[in-house]
């Protein structure tokens, strides 16, 4: 039975169409979906061996590590929004990612489960192509 759920995890985490994470509160991704290739560019070999503040806008690391730091402090779930630089060096300006993520309590670093909610483009929002 647990290796089912497992797997049926597995097939759901690598099918989903958006960005989907698991995180640690110390900044390091442990686990990414395809999507992350997909939609950002970067392979999921760059993505985990390199910290989550090296992918995001320079304007959002101070917010993005407050928020991971707020998380392992805190073990609660919260709306944040933040933007990635793609592999080919481009920043979708019009596009910000919201993600819902929660922490798991008990253990430093915490781990985050992370995946976006909505995306917006010039104030709309919608789902990640």
């Amino acid at each position: 039975a647990k290796l089912q759920l497992q797997t049926e995890f597995d097939t759901l985490f690598n099918l989903c169409p958006d960005l989907l994470c698991i995180a640690t509160t110390d900044g390091w991704f442990k686990r990414v979906n395809p999507s992350f290739e997909r939609i950002l560019g970067w392979t999921t070999e760059k993505l985990l061996s390199n910290q989550i503040t090296d992918f995001i806008v320079s304007e959002d690391v101070a917010k993005t590590d407050d928020e991971l730091n707020r998380l392992s402090e805190n073990c609660g779930s919260k709306d944040f929004v933040n933007r990635y630089i793609c592999a080919d060096g481009s920043i979708p300006e019009s596009r910000k990612t919201i993600w819902r993520h929660v922490g798991s309590c008990g253990h430093y670093p915490a781990r985050v489960n992370a995946a976006p909610v909505s995306v917006s483009r010039s104030n709309k929002f919608e789902r990640l192509p």
